[in-house]
């Protein structure tokens, strides 16, 4: 299983929704967290580094990369890494779901009934 963080989330995209949605899909999935590289809290063995983090944790992280353009930067380079790993293929048509665009979809202008 590979780490995924493209999460269907809910139709609510405020960062504070969304990042308690990655939270839970990670405490509830654990080959999942263990294939992003976390590990689940274990009361016998205490706190350790690789523990899923606090929604706080998750919150600041997303914050840190929103303010400094990483995930466009990190969404470019999981492409060409599938690209290279022929997880996916280089088709001859290009989509782009603005739906999915967290704020950036333009609304289309509409016409004014008045004159």
């Amino acid at each position: 299983m590979r780490c995924n963080w493209n999460l269907t989330t809910p139709d609510d995209s405020r960062p504070t929704v969304v990042n308690s949605y990655v939270r839970q899909k990670l405490i509830e999935n654990p080959s999942f967290a263990r294939s992003c590289g976390f590990t689940l809290p274990d009361p016998r063995r205490g706190y350790r580094q690789s523990h899923v983090p606090s929604l706080r944790k998750l919150e600041q992280f997303d914050q840190i990369m929103s303010n400094n353009g990483l995930w466009g930067e990190a969404a470019v380079g999981q492409v060409a890494k599938n690209l290279k790993e022929g997880f996916i293929k280089l088709e001859s048509t290009l989509v782009h779901d603005t739906a999915s665009a967290f704020g950036s979809s333009p609304q289309p202008r509409r016409k004014s009934t008045t004159s």
